[in-house]
């Protein structure tokens, strides 16, 4: 869930954040300049048919009887046109592709250059629009992974800008001729690397806001599961003060057992402390078989012949005894909550 914490706040950490939005300014602006240069190739050719807006003229039918070599720096949606000598020819002025020019040598290599060209320039836009909210935002993991995916975007489409090199403008349409990057590519290489770089950084640094560490070095996620453990203890403290109350109940009936023979019950086969298993061990085990021998081994009480007598007095009996077994429970878990220390829950 996106949280809006406030204008300036940097819930990501400020040096990330001021990180990642210079990473991406500088990307956009190298972009940006690599795209509308028209110096991002320089092409090497020879021609029998003058220089390169010459060989591309509609009106020009001139061919000569030798070939000249000729140089002229390109890019993706301009070149530069020499003001005066064709031997200058990096002295002059950008001025756009002419129709005709785009007939001869538009093919897919060249326009698929041009695309992602465009498209790098579109996605430099939105990661610093992204990055600038980076700094009163607090984004969850699905938007984290959203901008990690644009700003590596970026990165492969500026690489597939280079699909330059492969058109048919470099390879074939001269009869011979070859490109080499010029100051516009190499500012395009410049920004492929911040491209990555603004990456790197929001995949290693970047957290959803329940991963940010507050001042204590704990993050909500940490203080979560700390919660979640402190529950899980307390169950199972729970757990173990219900099994102490009914050995402790064990030990009560054992010995009611006995004190009541005189009120004319018959006397029941107690269950002894020693017989119970406090963690609920095998029977088989030696601990418990042992205890059963011992109890085996004391010499039980005889039983009385008189019947139980079922009136009044034994309703009396009953709950008399069922009163004693509450009261007596009652003293043993005060007695138990005298001796444990007080422990003082910590504020997590």
């Amino acid at each position: 869930m996106t949280n809006f914490t406030g204008i300036f706040t940097f819930p990501h950490g400020g040096m990330i954040s001021a990180g990642l939005l210079l990473a991406a300014c500088a990307a956009l602006a190298a972009t940006t300049y690599s795209v509308a240069s028209c110096r991002l190739v320089v092409l090497s050719f020879i021609s029998n048919t003058g220089n390169f807006e010459q060989t591309f003229s509609r009106y020009n039918q001139v061919e000569f009887d030798s070939f000249s070599e000729y140089k002229v720096a390109l890019g993706l949606f301009q070149w530069l046109r020499p003001n005066g000598d064709d031997a200058n020819w990096d002295d002059g002025t950008c001025v756009g592709y002419q129709q005709s020019m785009k007939d001869d040598f538009a093919e897919p290599d060249f326009e698929i250059a041009r695309g992602f060209g465009s498209l790098a320039v579109l996605l430099s836009f939105i990661a610093v629009l992204w990055s600038f909210l980076n700094s009163c935002i607090a984004w969850n993991v699905f938007q984290i992974i959203i901008l990690s995916f644009l700003l590596l975007s970026g990165t492969f489409a500026s690489g597939m800008t280079f699909m330059f090199f492969r058109s048919d403008l470099c390879n074939s349409t001269f009869p011979e001729s070859a490109c080499r990057i010029d100051e516009g590519g190499l500012i395009l290489v410049a920004g492929a690397i911040l491209w990555f770089a603004g990456f790197l950084v929001t995949v290693l640094f970047v957290r959803p806001l329940d991963r940010v560490a507050d001042d204590r070095g704990l993050t909500p996620y940490d203080r979560s599961q700390a919660r979640e453990s402190a529950a899980a203890k307390e169950k199972r403290r729970r757990a173990r003060e219900s099994r102490r109350q009914e050995q402790a109940k064990s030990k009560v009936l054992d010995g009611l057992t006995y004190e009541e023979e005189d009120g004319g019950i018959a006397v029941i086969t107690p269950v002894t402390a020693a017989s119970y298993s406090y963690d609920e061990e095998d029977s088989n085990s030696p601990r418990k078989q042992k205890a059963s021998k011992k109890s085996s081994s004391r010499a039980q009480p005889e039983a009385y012949s008189d019947p139980v007598p079922q009136n009044d007095e034994y309703e009396v009996y009953i709950n008399s005894r069922n009163q004693r077994i509450d009261e007596i429970l009652r003293d043993i878990q005060d007695s138990e909550d005298r001796e444990q220390p007080k422990s003082t829950k910590q504020e997590i």
